[in-house]
């Protein structure tokens, strides 16, 4: 089987990474990825499109109805209060739950001037948020932490790892885990 015909999290973990460079202009806050500075993934059309004024639909890069969508964590104050020693423990611990769940897993990622970042390809949106919200919690992540999604038509959708996120710059409301 043509292993572009399968879900990501059914692919092998040893795909190739593209590395991207950025150069990220100083502000007080940054809505959606305009912080990042460095970043990787294994799709790095999506990854292009994303930082392009062009428009993005996940069923361009998945025949398999997966959803990109990505965590936003706010770094102003590190990790400080979580389990988490890094953004590559928490990478960790989320590819290992969703995949376990067979629902989704990490694509790539990125780091930013205020925020760290952590791109994934899901098969059931819900789930992956109720998933991924356990972990984080459990973990204890900074209050202003939230998933956000890669396509267009669904720009204005946030979902906040905790009941209490506050609002971050990207001005859209925020909601569960739908």
């Amino acid at each position: 089987m043509n292993n572009s015909n399968l879900p990501w999290h059914m692919r092998s973990k040893d795909q190739h990474h593209q590395i991207f460079q950025m150069q990220p202009i100083e502000q007080a806050d940054y809505p959606n990825r305009s912080d990042i500075f460095v970043g990787y993934t294994v799709l790095p059309d999506l990854w292009e499109r994303f930082h392009s004024s062009e428009p993005v639909y996940s069923s361009d890069f998945s025949k398999c109805g997966e959803t990109f969508c990505y965590l936003k964590i706010d770094g102003i104050n590190g990790l400080k209060g979580s389990v988490f020693a890094d953004k590559a423990q928490i990478e960790d611990a989320l590819d290992e739950a969703l995949r376990h769940f067979k629902v989704g897993c990490v694509i790539g990622g990125g780091t930013g001037l205020r925020y760290s970042y952590v791109d994934f390809a899901v098969t059931d949106v819900s789930t992956t948020c109720d998933i991924l919200r356990k972990v984080l919690r459990a973990g204890n992540i900074p209050k202003r932490s939230c998933i956000l999604f890669f396509d267009t038509d669904k720009s204005d959708q946030k979902v906040g790892i905790w009941d209490d996120t506050p609002v971050s710059p990207e001005n859209v409301k925020l909601t569960g885990s739908e």
